[in-house]
């Protein structure tokens, strides 16, 4: 069986079709199958950039040579992410017919852009064949979080419980962080903070130095690693995940977020004053669902330790994939 992922290559579209490919290979490997998962990036130039998700790909490229991102053999099963990859999953269904085509996120041109469809809940697109769940899928699974707590990173090993995690992304496309955000934020924690045993803080691409340069004071009182964009290390945030006994997350990336509630730790999530719409909504889902607690000045006093249950959309939607291909051999 062969499974393709269609993105052009930005990590907040990749990890999710590679979190669902990896979970459907796994499935696929019980029922004594071989997977191999490719990843197609695509690259399209001006003028059909331009027009995409809509329009087409280049009619220039020469189909099965080596500059064609559709390049045979075809895929039983092709999952994309991005607006950029919309047209090249129509013209490969079109190439292949048999294929089965998985879209993640609304691709703007309607639910037949592919087979199956998910969108997170705070999108709009509804239909037959599309999946919803208020979290998103990731690489984040129990097996991988099992083996970076049974194997700790030696600087992890020997820091004292209960470790809070606190995980910083950064100002986003209708996400503004104002310095009286940056401020509340630091404040907020610190009663969290004072009642761990060590800190793990980890930034993004996105996080600005001065966020962590605000945090690090937090670290002086007692043990803790900071780890910034700007280190020549690699970054440890699943280390920092795995080994968590509660997390602090902003509340700027959906990827971020569904992440964190894969661990099954407690969960406090802050949002700036400006927070994109859709945030907007996927944070009142996840409180409506007791999922998490806000990080503010009525809910930050208490360190929770109490485990829940961990929130996998992945699995659901690996499963989906797996049904929707058994249907179909059932019917050959």
């Amino acid at each position: 069986m062969r499974i393709w992922v269609l993105t052009d290559g930005k990590a907040g579209d990749l990890q999710p079709c590679l979190g669902i490919a990896g979970r459907l290979a796994d499935m696929m490997q019980g029922e004594q199958l071989k997977v191999t998962i490719e990843e197609r990036v695509v690259k399209p130039t001006a003028p059909w950039v331009w027009l995409m998700p809509y329009g087409q790909i280049n009619p220039f490229v020469k189909q099965n040579t080596s500059d064609d991102p559709l390049l045979a053999p075809y895929p039983d099963v092709a999952i994309a992410s991005g607006r950029r990859a919309v047209a090249y999953l129509r013209s490969l269904k079109r190439r292949a017919p048999n294929c089965l085509t998985v879209f993640l996120k609304d691709p703007k041109t309607g639910t037949g852009a592919a087979d199956l469809i998910w969108v997170p809940g705070h999108d709009r697109l509804r239909g037959p064949n599309v999946l919803v769940s208020d979290t998103g899928p990731h690489r984040i699974n129990q097996a991988l979080l099992e083996e970076k707590r049974a194997e700790p990173l030696a600087q992890i090993a020997d820091l004292p419980h209960p470790r809070l995690t606190i995980l910083l992304g950064g100002p986003a496309r209708k996400t503004v962080y104002t310095p009286d955000d940056i401020s509340d934020l630091v404040k907020y924690i610190e009663p969290l903070a004072a009642q761990a045993g060590s800190l793990l803080i980890t930034g993004s691409r996105r996080t600005p130095q001065s966020w962590l340069d605000a945090l690090a004071p937090l670290t002086r009182s007692k043990p803790g690693i900071v780890w910034s964009p700007a280190s020549e290390t690699a970054n440890p945030y699943l280390d920092f995940l795995a080994n968590a006994d509660a997390l602090v997350v902003t509340g700027d990336s959906h990827n971020m977020i569904s992440e964190a509630l894969a661990t099954g730790v407690p969960l406090y999530l802050f949002a700036p004053k400006q927070l994109s719409p859709k945030l907007t909504a996927f944070l009142k889902a996840v409180y409506a669902h007791k999922l998490a607690v806000s990080l503010d000045k009525t809910n930050s006093q208490t360190l929770v330790l109490t485990p829940q249950e961990p929130i996998d959309s992945t699995a659901t939607i690996a499963e989906e994939i797996r049904r929707k291909l058994n249907a179909r051999q059932a019917t050959a």
